[in-house]
């Protein structure tokens, strides 16, 4: 099989069509190769998939930072948190939202949440979500952005401007 590199690894754990087998057992006991790919994973937006595959792999990690890993299960439960009360606000206050987020095969969790509404709309949701308990910290012509602790942060867009 020859020498695999960490890159490779992590492709090979996220990607199921990716052509080179590796031995994920060496990540067990390869402790370089655990945290290089552990950091390529991290810089590429893949540490919750990469990590979860290796997880459902049902392989020993010995060299797993336990402490990173559940920060990133209550980032998870932050997304879905923040998710309910954006379903919760359209549900029972009648706030109509388009959630902005690029598609991709790979699960991932977002560091904020992004959604569009209509510009006629944005005051009153902005109020709504101030009523509701978030802050805005801050705000232009195109986006506010609001924060609450227990959830993501939230940005409501108005305008799609490109640079």
């Amino acid at each position: 099989m020859g020498s695999v590199s960490p890159m490779e690894f992590v492709l090979a754990v996220v990607d199921p069509e990716y052509p080179k087998e590796v031995n994920l057992k060496e990540l067990e006991t390869n402790k370089k190769l655990f945290k290089d790919a552990v950091k390529i994973a991290e810089k590429n937006g893949l540490y919750y998939y990469f990590v979860l595959r290796l997880k459902e792999s049902n392989l020993d990690l010995p060299f797993l930072n336990k402490e990173r890993w559940e920060k990133e299960l209550q980032k998870l439960s932050m997304y879905k948190r923040t998710l309910e009360f954006l379903n919760d606000m359209r549900e029972n206050h009648g706030i109509e939202y388009i959630l902005i987020k690029a598609c991709t095969r790979v699960p991932h969790i977002p560091r904020d949440i992004d959604i569009f509404v209509r510009i006629g709309d944005k005051k009153k949701i902005c109020y709504m979500f101030e009523l509701m308990g978030l802050k805005s910290i801050y705000s232009n012509d195109v986006e506010t952005a609001f924060c609450k602790e227990g959830y993501l942060k939230l940005d409501v867009y108005s305008k799609i401007q490109y640079v």
